[in-house]
């Protein structure tokens, strides 16, 4: 019983890679889109750099772009 359990578990996992892969070729993104765009984007990156400065607190633009610590994390590597 347990093999077929695990045979059927990597049929599973190798028709969703083909899948993944095919989603791939044609170009689909994956994961969730970004959260700021724009000109609220091009906002952001001077805020970063402010707060890199130390003139502008971490809780401030948490707080004016409605992000998380992890979202603001992720646009200050990106700069």
């Amino acid at each position: 019983m347990l093999l077929l359990a695990e045979e059927e578990r990597n049929k599973i996992v190798k028709r969703t890679a083909e899948g993944r892969a095919k989603a791939m070729e044609k170009g689909v993104k994956f994961g969730a889109d970004n959260k700021i765009k724009g000109e609220q984007l091009e906002k952001l990156k001077k805020d970063i750099e402010l707060f890199n400065q130390r003139q502008m607190k971490q809780v401030d633009i948490l707080k004016k772009y409605n992000i998380t610590k992890p979202t603001f994390k992720k646009y200050r590597d990106m700069m």
